[in-house]
Formats: structure tokens, C-alpha cells, sequence
């Protein structure tokens, strides 16, 4: 597992000049074989961006964990085409008070090929590898 972010004293910050909870969230890979899966917390544009600048193809993944449970503010275009991935997981609760997912970002998502996954539809998601092959199962 490969932590990309935050890193230390490099912090994101929010309107007041806080550490921006959202954006600082940890974000990492995990490795098995040919397997991989970025989890991205709830990392929004400002999180994206600073990944892309400093990470940009060593965030490659099989699967998307989408940050900020899929809010207009996550899974930009240009994070969708640097992460690449064949999948994506959104965790959200049904008729949540945010409307998230949003439908900006499932279009973003859609736009690239990206098969989309969502708590709030499938139920509980897993995600079985080998490390060689891999597959997805839900609940419903």
C-alpha cells in the first residue's frame, strides 16, 4: 500500500486557512500482482490537481475508489485519465441529504468507459484478485 497524500507540512487549505479536511484526505494505492486500486478518501479538484502534478501515471489503477462520494467536485477528467481505471466504487448512502453521486460526475466517469459501482444501488461491494485476475460481486 502506497500512500501519496497528504504529505507532511504540505497541507491544502480551506477558505480560512485551515487544513481543508476533504483535501487532505489520505489517499493510496494498493498493490497485489497485477492488481491495483486507488482509494482516494474524499479528495476533491485541489486534492486531484496536486496528484496529478506530483504522481500523474504512478496513479494508474484497475479500480477507482471515487472521492468525496461522488460529489461535483471529484473525479475531474483529467484524474479519470490519469488514474485509468476499468472500474469505480462509490460509497453513498441512498437519498442522501448532498445528492451525491453527483450526476456531473458520473458523466465524467461515463465519458471515460468507467463501469460505476455505487453502495447505494449495489449494496456491499467486493472486490476478489488473485493478483492476477480479479473480479467484482455486490449484495443486490
Amino acid at each position: 500500500f502506497v500512500v501519496y497524500a497528504p504529505e507532511e507540512g504540505q497541507y491544502i487549505m480551506d477558505k480560512k486557512g485551515q487544513p481543508d479536511p476533504n483535501d487532505n484526505s489520505i489517499v493510496g494505492k494498493l498493490v497485489f500482482g497485477k492488481f491495483s486500486m486507488l482509494f482516494t478518501g474524499d479528495a476533491s479538484r485541489a486534492e486531484e490537481n496536486k496528484l496529478i502534478k506530483e504522481e500523474n501515471t504512478k496513479l494508474f489503477s484497475r479500480i477507482l475508489k471515487v472521492g468525496h462520494h461522488g460529489s461535483a467536485s471529484s473525479s475531474q477528467k483529467d484524474f479519470i485519465r490519469s488514474v485509468r481505471p476499468e472500474k469505480a466504487v462509490i460509497s453513498v448512502g441512498l437519498h442522501n441529504d448532498y445528492g451525491h453521486p453527483t450526476r456531473e460526475a458520473l458523466d465524467r466517469l461515463a465519458a471515460e468507459n468507467v463501469m460505476v459501482y455505487t453502495t447505494a444501488r449495489q449494496g456491499t461491494i467486493r472486490i476478489h484478485t488473485d493478483g492476477n485476475t480479479w473480479q467484482v460481486t455486490t449484495e443486490r
